[in-house]
């Protein structure tokens, strides 16, 4: 006849050093029986009456957050969102180079619109420019618009407003490059 060990096999030593482990980890962590700690107590003294520290008269400046486009189309004359085609996604995770760009098509015209950073480019300056494709062999128009900012781009009856734009690689004998209002009136 056989005896046994009394001796814990594998599966009970294992059982035994998870259940040490686990109170030893218990027992080294803090508990839920003990109190929190005091938040720490600040104070803030102003003197209404005291003079601060010196500041120079050759020292000044503006403090300007631009927050929601509040300069862009404000405060100087940017209507045009992304003029350079460079809106880029290290900037924003949702920006592509035709953000604020949107390509339309009218009267059976078809095309497509991208931007390209080559060689063909106008400027070291200016690197990215918009490329379009022209598939309307039969007419119709394909182009761009702008959303400008926010709702738009705010225009003023009887103000003056100046727009440039370059072209190149047009066909002989085609329609050059038009800009258009929101009527889809030619704007000279």
């Amino acid at each position: 006849m056989f005896r046994r060990s009394a001796r814990p096999g594998l599966a009970g030593s294992a059982l035994l050093v998870g259940s040490l482990v686990a109170a030893g980890v218990a027992a080294a962590g803090p508990s839920l029986a003990d109190p929190p700690h005091p938040e720490p107590e600040y104070a803030i003294t102003v003197d209404p009456a005291g003079a601060g520290v010196p500041i120079s008269d050759t020292m000044y400046g503006v403090f300007f957050e631009d927050i929601n486009y509040a300069a862009d189309g404000g405060l100087y004359a940017e209507l045009v969102r992304n003029r350079s085609f460079e809106f880029l996604p290290v900037d924003n995770q949702s920006f592509t180079g035709l953000t604020g760009w949107t390509p339309g098509a009218e009267a059976g015209g078809a095309g497509t619109a991208t931007t390209v950073d080559d060689s063909g480019r106008l400027n070291d300056r200016n690197r990215t420019y918009l490329r379009l494709d022209l598939a309307n062999s039969d007419g119709g128009r394909f182009g761009v618009t702008n959303s400008g900012y926010n709702s738009g781009i705010a225009v003023e009856a009887g103000q003056r407003y100046r727009n440039a734009g370059q072209c190149s690689g047009l066909q002989a004998g085609g329609e050059g490059p038009r800009w258009e209002g929101r009527q889809a009136r030619a704007v000279p």
